[in-house]
Protein backbone atom coordinates (compact mmCIF):
# COMPACT_ATOMS: atom_id res chain seq x y z
CA UNK A 1 0.00 0.00 0.00
CA UNK A 2 1.19 3.60 -0.95
CA UNK A 3 2.50 5.31 1.63
CA UNK A 4 0.93 8.65 2.23
CA UNK A 5 2.84 12.04 1.00
CA UNK A 6 2.54 13.73 4.61
CA UNK A 7 1.58 13.08 7.76
CA UNK A 8 -2.06 13.44 8.88
CA UNK A 9 -3.73 13.37 11.94
CA UNK A 10 -3.68 9.32 12.07
CA UNK A 11 -0.18 9.94 12.68
CA UNK A 12 -0.35 10.37 16.34
CA UNK A 13 -1.00 6.38 16.88
CA UNK A 14 -4.68 6.65 17.40
CA UNK A 15 -7.59 5.21 14.62
CA UNK A 16 -10.98 5.86 14.71
CA UNK A 17 -13.95 4.28 13.64
CA UNK A 18 -17.50 5.17 13.80
CA UNK A 19 -18.74 1.92 12.96
CA UNK A 20 -18.07 0.49 16.34
CA UNK A 21 -14.92 -1.39 15.05
CA UNK A 22 -11.10 -0.46 14.63
CA UNK A 23 -8.43 -0.12 11.76
CA UNK A 24 -5.24 -1.38 12.61
CA UNK A 25 -1.95 0.76 11.52
CA UNK A 26 0.23 -2.01 12.14
CA UNK A 27 0.43 -5.87 13.30
CA UNK A 28 1.12 -5.00 16.98
CA UNK A 29 -1.48 -2.56 18.68
CA UNK A 30 -3.35 -2.07 21.74
CA UNK A 31 -6.58 -2.56 23.35
CA UNK A 32 -9.23 -0.92 21.20
CA UNK A 33 -11.77 1.10 23.61
CA UNK A 34 -15.00 3.40 22.94
CA UNK A 35 -14.82 6.64 23.91
CA UNK A 36 -17.67 9.30 24.12
CA UNK A 37 -16.81 12.24 21.47
CA UNK A 38 -18.08 14.57 24.10
CA UNK A 39 -15.28 13.00 26.83
CA UNK A 40 -12.73 12.86 24.74
CA UNK A 41 -10.15 14.99 26.17
CA UNK A 42 -7.47 17.70 23.99
CA UNK A 43 -4.58 15.61 23.43
CA UNK A 44 -1.44 17.43 21.50
CA UNK A 45 -0.08 17.43 18.51
CA UNK A 46 -1.85 15.68 14.96
CA UNK A 47 -4.26 14.07 18.09
CA UNK A 48 -5.78 17.05 18.78
CA UNK A 49 -6.47 17.90 15.15
CA UNK A 50 -8.37 14.30 15.09
CA UNK A 51 -10.08 15.00 18.63
CA UNK A 52 -11.57 18.20 16.59
CA UNK A 53 -12.02 16.56 12.97
CA UNK A 54 -14.54 14.23 14.41
CA UNK A 55 -16.28 16.35 16.64
CA UNK A 56 -17.03 18.50 13.80
CA UNK A 57 -17.84 15.87 11.32
CA UNK A 58 -20.02 13.54 14.17
CA UNK A 59 -21.45 15.71 16.75
CA UNK A 60 -20.52 15.08 20.76
CA UNK A 61 -23.18 12.91 21.01
CA UNK A 62 -21.57 9.57 19.75
CA UNK A 63 -18.96 7.13 20.49
CA UNK A 64 -15.90 6.43 18.74
CA UNK A 65 -13.20 3.05 19.04
CA UNK A 66 -9.52 4.16 18.90
CA UNK A 67 -6.73 1.52 19.44
CA UNK A 68 -3.54 2.66 19.91
CA UNK A 69 -0.65 0.72 18.46
CA UNK A 70 1.92 -0.28 20.64
CA UNK A 71 4.87 0.01 18.18
CA UNK A 72 5.31 3.30 16.23
CA UNK A 73 8.61 3.89 13.77
CA UNK A 74 11.34 5.68 14.97
CA UNK A 75 13.10 8.99 13.30
CA UNK A 76 16.56 8.48 12.90
CA UNK A 77 18.63 11.70 11.80
CA UNK A 78 22.20 12.26 10.78
CA UNK A 79 22.32 15.94 11.44
CA UNK A 80 20.89 19.19 13.36
CA UNK A 81 18.96 20.18 10.57
CA UNK A 82 17.51 16.79 10.22
CA UNK A 83 16.49 16.96 13.83
CA UNK A 84 15.29 20.44 13.61
CA UNK A 85 12.99 19.09 10.46
CA UNK A 86 12.02 15.80 12.81
CA UNK A 87 10.85 18.32 15.38
CA UNK A 88 8.92 21.11 13.38
CA UNK A 89 6.70 18.20 12.34
CA UNK A 90 5.75 17.52 16.07
CA UNK A 91 2.86 20.37 16.20
CA UNK A 92 2.50 22.01 19.90
CA UNK A 93 -1.03 21.73 21.33
CA UNK A 94 -2.33 25.34 22.67
CA UNK A 95 -2.04 25.60 26.65
CA UNK A 96 1.15 23.18 26.98
CA UNK A 97 4.72 24.30 27.08
CA UNK A 98 7.39 22.28 25.76
CA UNK A 99 11.02 21.06 27.47
CA UNK A 100 13.31 18.49 26.07
CA UNK A 101 15.56 16.19 27.33
CA UNK A 102 18.60 13.99 26.00
CA UNK A 103 19.66 9.91 26.38
CA UNK A 104 22.32 8.60 25.99
CA UNK A 105 21.30 5.39 25.15
CA UNK A 106 17.46 5.27 24.13
CA UNK A 107 17.45 1.68 25.09
CA UNK A 108 18.71 1.77 28.75
CA UNK A 109 18.00 5.35 30.00
CA UNK A 110 14.18 6.21 31.97
CA UNK A 111 12.00 8.98 32.64
CA UNK A 112 13.02 8.30 36.53
CA UNK A 113 15.07 10.35 38.75
CA UNK A 114 18.62 9.16 39.60
CA UNK A 115 17.96 8.50 43.45
CA UNK A 116 15.41 5.87 42.34
CA UNK A 117 17.91 3.60 40.52
CA UNK A 118 19.19 2.20 43.00
CA UNK A 119 17.95 0.83 46.69
CA UNK A 120 20.74 1.95 48.65
CA UNK A 121 19.75 5.78 47.35
CA UNK A 122 16.64 5.72 47.53
CA UNK A 123 15.97 4.04 50.49
CA UNK A 124 18.84 6.22 52.27
CA UNK A 125 17.09 9.59 50.55
CA UNK A 126 17.23 11.56 53.66
CA UNK A 127 20.12 11.05 54.96
CA UNK A 128 21.86 11.57 52.04
CA UNK A 129 20.80 15.51 52.35
CA UNK A 130 21.31 15.55 55.88
CA UNK A 131 24.79 13.88 55.77
CA UNK A 132 25.59 17.01 52.65
CA UNK A 133 24.06 19.64 54.58
CA UNK A 134 26.48 18.76 57.59
CA UNK A 135 29.20 18.44 55.19
CA UNK A 136 28.78 21.75 53.17
CA UNK A 137 26.99 24.26 54.85
CA UNK A 138 28.12 27.18 52.87
CA UNK A 139 27.02 25.58 49.62
CA UNK A 140 23.68 25.00 51.94
CA UNK A 141 22.77 27.59 53.60
CA UNK A 142 19.35 27.39 55.97
CA UNK A 143 18.30 30.68 53.89
CA UNK A 144 18.07 28.15 51.13
CA UNK A 145 14.03 26.52 50.23
CA UNK A 146 13.70 22.88 50.47
CA UNK A 147 13.49 22.70 46.52
CA UNK A 148 16.39 24.87 46.51
CA UNK A 149 18.30 22.87 48.49
CA UNK A 150 17.38 19.86 45.59
CA UNK A 151 18.22 22.16 42.59
CA UNK A 152 21.60 22.69 44.52
CA UNK A 153 22.45 18.98 45.17
CA UNK A 154 21.65 18.00 41.74
CA UNK A 155 24.02 20.48 40.47
CA UNK A 156 26.73 19.09 42.25
CA UNK A 157 25.77 15.52 41.18
CA UNK A 158 24.08 13.93 44.38
CA UNK A 159 21.06 11.69 43.58
CA UNK A 160 17.52 13.58 44.10
CA UNK A 161 14.04 13.24 42.48
CA UNK A 162 14.83 15.68 40.25
CA UNK A 163 14.90 15.09 36.77
CA UNK A 164 16.27 17.54 34.13
CA UNK A 165 15.25 19.03 31.52
CA UNK A 166 15.72 21.89 29.23
CA UNK A 167 14.00 24.22 27.37
CA UNK A 168 16.46 24.51 24.13
CA UNK A 169 16.21 21.61 22.20
CA UNK A 170 19.84 21.67 21.05
CA UNK A 171 21.08 21.49 24.59
CA UNK A 172 18.95 17.85 25.11
CA UNK A 173 20.75 17.24 21.89
CA UNK A 174 24.24 17.76 23.10
CA UNK A 175 23.64 15.93 26.11
CA UNK A 176 22.36 12.88 24.45
CA UNK A 177 25.58 13.02 22.17
CA UNK A 178 28.03 13.67 25.43
CA UNK A 179 28.71 10.50 26.18
CA UNK A 180 28.79 6.61 24.79
CA UNK A 181 29.53 7.37 21.48
CA UNK A 182 29.19 4.01 20.05
CA UNK A 183 25.25 4.00 21.29
CA UNK A 184 22.37 5.42 20.09
CA UNK A 185 20.84 8.60 22.26
CA UNK A 186 17.26 9.99 21.56
CA UNK A 187 15.81 13.62 22.38
CA UNK A 188 12.42 13.13 24.41
CA UNK A 189 9.61 15.68 23.42
CA UNK A 190 7.85 16.77 26.63
CA UNK A 191 4.60 18.97 26.04
CA UNK A 192 3.43 19.66 29.79
CA UNK A 193 0.11 21.23 30.52
CA UNK A 194 0.19 24.64 31.60
CA UNK A 195 -1.34 24.15 34.84
CA UNK A 196 1.74 21.41 35.71
CA UNK A 197 4.46 23.76 35.51
CA UNK A 198 4.97 25.46 38.45
CA UNK A 199 7.43 28.03 39.92
CA UNK A 200 9.66 27.37 42.49
CA UNK A 201 7.73 28.72 45.46
CA UNK A 202 4.90 26.78 44.78
CA UNK A 203 3.03 24.77 47.68
CA UNK A 204 2.55 21.74 45.65
CA UNK A 205 6.19 21.72 44.64
CA UNK A 206 6.76 22.44 48.61
CA UNK A 207 4.69 19.43 49.32
CA UNK A 208 6.34 17.41 46.78
CA UNK A 209 9.60 18.32 47.37
CA UNK A 210 9.72 17.84 51.24
CA UNK A 211 8.50 14.06 51.01
CA UNK A 212 12.36 13.56 50.00
CA UNK A 213 12.79 14.43 53.77
CA UNK A 214 10.57 11.35 55.04
CA UNK A 215 12.03 7.94 55.68
CA UNK A 216 11.63 4.69 53.07
CA UNK A 217 8.61 3.55 55.21
CA UNK A 218 6.61 6.47 54.22
CA UNK A 219 3.76 5.03 52.18
CA UNK A 220 1.34 6.86 50.65
CA UNK A 221 -1.20 4.36 49.94
CA UNK A 222 -1.27 3.53 54.10
CA UNK A 223 -2.58 7.37 54.86
CA UNK A 224 -6.03 7.76 54.70
CA UNK A 225 -7.90 8.90 51.49
CA UNK A 226 -10.60 11.91 53.12
CA UNK A 227 -8.67 15.43 52.90
CA UNK A 228 -9.49 16.25 56.38
CA UNK A 229 -8.24 12.79 58.19
CA UNK A 230 -5.35 12.66 55.75
CA UNK A 231 -4.25 16.27 56.96
CA UNK A 232 -4.86 15.03 60.60
CA UNK A 233 -2.73 11.96 60.27
CA UNK A 234 0.29 11.94 62.26
CA UNK A 235 2.40 10.50 59.63
CA UNK A 236 1.13 13.43 57.84
CA UNK A 237 1.73 16.02 60.77
CA UNK A 238 5.80 14.89 60.38
CA UNK A 239 5.73 16.36 56.09
CA UNK A 240 3.68 19.10 57.39
CA UNK A 241 6.19 19.79 60.15
CA UNK A 242 9.15 19.91 57.08
CA UNK A 243 6.85 21.89 55.12
CA UNK A 244 6.61 24.82 57.58
CA UNK A 245 10.54 25.20 57.90
CA UNK A 246 10.08 26.34 54.09
CA UNK A 247 6.47 27.82 55.10
CA UNK A 248 5.56 28.43 58.40
CA UNK A 249 2.33 29.94 57.52
CA UNK A 250 1.41 26.47 55.37
CA UNK A 251 -1.90 25.62 56.31
CA UNK A 252 -2.67 21.85 57.17
CA UNK A 253 -4.74 21.65 53.46
CA UNK A 254 -2.75 18.95 51.83
CA UNK A 255 -4.40 17.14 48.79
CA UNK A 256 -3.37 13.41 49.36
CA UNK A 257 -3.43 13.20 45.58
CA UNK A 258 -0.52 15.99 45.64
CA UNK A 259 1.99 13.36 46.62
CA UNK A 260 1.69 10.96 43.45
CA UNK A 261 2.20 13.78 40.93
CA UNK A 262 5.05 14.60 38.68
CA UNK A 263 5.44 18.10 38.22
CA UNK A 264 7.96 20.57 36.13
CA UNK A 265 9.75 23.37 37.76
CA UNK A 266 11.27 26.08 37.36
CA UNK A 267 13.67 27.53 39.21
CA UNK A 268 14.81 30.39 39.46
CA UNK A 269 18.14 31.50 37.13
CA UNK A 270 20.65 32.14 40.13
CA UNK A 271 22.57 29.06 38.97
CA UNK A 272 24.78 30.02 36.03
CA UNK A 273 24.86 26.70 34.75
CA UNK A 274 21.11 26.49 35.00
CA UNK A 275 20.75 29.40 32.95
CA UNK A 276 23.24 28.61 30.27
CA UNK A 277 21.55 25.32 29.33
CA UNK A 278 17.85 27.15 29.86
CA UNK A 279 17.12 24.02 32.55
CA UNK A 280 14.20 23.05 34.17
CA UNK A 281 13.16 20.08 36.20
CA UNK A 282 10.66 17.46 36.89
CA UNK A 283 9.99 16.48 40.65
CA UNK A 284 8.80 13.22 41.41
CA UNK A 285 5.99 12.15 44.06
CA UNK A 286 5.15 9.01 45.16
CA UNK A 287 3.61 5.99 43.69
CA UNK A 288 2.10 4.66 46.72
CA UNK A 289 5.53 3.82 48.62
CA UNK A 290 7.61 6.88 48.67
CA UNK A 291 10.66 4.09 47.39
CA UNK A 292 8.85 4.38 43.77
CA UNK A 293 8.59 6.92 41.67
CA UNK A 294 5.34 8.65 40.51
CA UNK A 295 4.48 7.70 36.63
CA UNK A 296 4.91 10.36 33.99
CA UNK A 297 1.56 11.26 32.46
CA UNK A 298 2.00 9.14 28.86
CA UNK A 299 0.59 11.97 27.33
CA UNK A 300 3.29 15.00 27.88
CA UNK A 301 5.77 12.85 26.05
CA UNK A 302 4.64 14.15 22.46
CA UNK A 303 7.98 12.25 21.54
CA UNK A 304 9.92 9.65 23.58
CA UNK A 305 9.91 6.92 25.72
CA UNK A 306 6.36 5.30 25.04
CA UNK A 307 5.88 7.21 21.24
CA UNK A 308 7.46 7.86 18.31
CA UNK A 309 11.57 8.09 18.82
CA UNK A 310 14.15 10.26 17.40
CA UNK A 311 17.55 8.84 17.56
CA UNK A 312 21.27 8.81 16.19
CA UNK A 313 24.51 7.43 16.49
CA UNK A 314 26.38 9.37 14.46
CA UNK A 315 27.48 11.56 17.95
CA UNK A 316 30.69 12.93 16.98
CA UNK A 317 29.50 14.74 14.04
CA UNK A 318 26.36 16.34 15.48
CA UNK A 319 28.61 17.39 18.55
CA UNK A 320 30.78 19.44 15.55
CA UNK A 321 27.39 20.92 14.43
CA UNK A 322 26.59 21.59 17.60
CA UNK A 323 29.74 23.70 17.76
CA UNK A 324 29.01 25.58 14.90
CA UNK A 325 25.82 26.66 16.85
CA UNK A 326 27.64 27.95 20.00
CA UNK A 327 26.57 24.57 22.37
CA UNK A 328 29.46 22.63 23.89
CA UNK A 329 31.05 21.96 27.03
CA UNK A 330 32.42 25.44 26.97
CA UNK A 331 29.10 27.50 26.58
CA UNK A 332 26.82 25.17 28.68
CA UNK A 333 29.26 24.59 31.85
CA UNK A 334 30.62 28.38 32.76
CA UNK A 335 32.24 26.84 35.50
CA UNK A 336 35.76 27.46 36.24
CA UNK A 337 36.91 23.32 36.20
CA UNK A 338 35.02 22.45 33.00
CA UNK A 339 36.15 26.14 31.39
CA UNK A 340 40.21 24.36 32.38
CA UNK A 341 38.83 21.23 31.04
CA UNK A 342 37.91 22.54 27.58
CA UNK A 343 40.56 24.66 27.07
CA UNK A 344 43.07 21.95 27.41
CA UNK A 345 41.72 19.45 25.22
CA UNK A 346 40.92 22.34 22.70
CA UNK A 347 44.63 23.09 22.13
CA UNK A 348 45.80 19.13 23.13
CA UNK A 349 43.51 19.09 19.47
CA UNK A 350 45.10 21.57 17.65
CA UNK A 351 48.41 20.13 18.74
CA UNK A 352 47.36 16.75 17.30
CA UNK A 353 46.96 17.74 14.15
CA UNK A 354 49.48 19.53 13.63
CA UNK A 355 51.66 16.83 14.32
CA UNK A 356 49.60 14.63 11.43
Amino acid sequence: MASSPRRTPLDSGFLPSHSGTSRRLSATTGPCHNIPIADIPAPCGYAYDLVRDFRLSFGTGKSLSFVRPCSMPDITVTSVAEFAKALADIPLAPGRTRFFRGHSDYRKYKLEPSVFRKPHLIENEELLIQEAKIRCPSDLPSSLSFIEVLVRLQHYGLPTRLLDLTANSLVALYFACKHKEKTEGEVLVLDIPNDQVKFYDSDTVTVLANTARRPKGFDVEALPAGKHEFNEDPEVGKLLHDIRSDKPAFRSIIEPLDLRRVVAVRTRLDNARIARQEGAFLLFGADGSKLKPAKVPTDWLACGTNAQRIIFSNKHKLKRELLSFGVSEQSLFPELESQAAAIVERYRNKYSRKKI
